[in-house]
């Protein structure tokens, strides 16, 4: 961070400066950067979606949509993969690619994994009283929830 450019307080520069060092340590070792005003924005934005991700958990924004996976040779569906979709309010859709990756990182994946194999167990019971017909249903886990012991006794109990 520069003197004066960046801003003219010493508190200020030295988080200007942690920044420009943590972003500097994401992209690789030995590397230099200078602080931007973009840093602090990806720190907002970042900051922004955490919150609106934690909400989203509580206000239950989460879904989950089934891809049916279809036999080439008979046309029929064997399998279906459960996908976790996130509805905002105010952003749409948002995709997975966008917040799967942020869960992982600030601990929620572990949370939103546990509730999509809950809610993929409802569905397929609510399945089997309609006299709809199961089929295998494929339910992505995370890295994070592979290293979690409890895993093998939640899914036991779902």
């Amino acid at each position: 961070a520069i003197f004066p450019q960046d801003h003219g307080e010493s508190e200020s520069l030295l988080k200007y400066a942690g920044m420009a060092l943590v972003k500097a340590r994401q992209t690789g070792r030995n590397k230099c950067l200078f602080y931007s005003a973009a840093m602090s924005q990806q720190l907002r934005d970042r900051a922004f979606m955490e919150s609106a991700l934690r909400n989203a958990i509580r206000n239950k924004e989460l879904s989950v949509l089934y891809q049916p996976q279809v036999s080439l040779a008979s046309g029929k569906v064997v399998g279906a993969e459960a996908l976790v979709r996130w509805s905002h309010p105010v952003l749409g859709e948002v995709t997975a690619g966008r917040f799967i990756a942020l869960a992982e990182e600030t601990g929620l994946m572990n949370d939103i994994g546990l509730w999509v194999l809950e809610r993929v167990c409802l569905d397929l019971a609510a399945c089997s009283v309609t006299g709809w017909t199961k089929v295998p249903v494929a339910v992505n886990v995370s890295p994070a929830q592979l290293r979690d012991p409890l895993l093998a006794d939640q899914i036991t109990a779902l």
